[in-house]
């Protein structure tokens, strides 16, 4: 960037010396120039040849980090990391605290895990009989 500025000024009094018209005479000329800009504009690590979010900071949370963007929701599953008990790990959507972040590998709750369960949405009774099926 390139930059020129100059400025002229006076002041004109009536109650100055008629051979005294430019009492008070001032100018001025500038030039600045920049060679080079701000290599980083979010101050994030990344500079902004690499940064795909070069005006937004990148979170630096062990996901995804070198890519200059922040990651509100690793996993993304509609909780965000800063609610989500496991932000790198999708919740699994099932109706059972979906809203904590974290996949429901047993929904009943019996110890048995969904995937081996032939009741998931009720808990065995552990009787003696069958209890290994869910």
């Amino acid at each position: 960037m390139i930059a020129l500025r100059a400025d002229v000024r006076g002041w004109f009094s009536n109650d100055a010396p008629a051979d005294d018209e430019y009492a008070h005479f001032e100018a001025t000329l500038g030039l600045s120039f920049q060679l080079m800009g701000d290599k980083d504009m979010d101050k994030d690590g990344i500079e902004n040849d690499a940064d795909r979010c070069p005006t937004q900071a990148e979170d630096k949370d062990e996901f995804e980090d070198t890519d200059g963007c922040p990651d509100l929701d690793n996993d993304k599953d509609g909780v965000p990391d800063d609610k989500d008990k496991c932000p790198n790990v999708a919740e699994d959507k099932d109706g059972t605290e979906d809203e904590d972040g974290c996949p429901d590998v047993d929904k009943d709750q019996d110890g048995i895990d969904d995937d081996k369960d032939k009741c998931v949405e009720e808990a065995e009774d552990k009787d003696g009989f069958e209890d290994e099926d869910g």
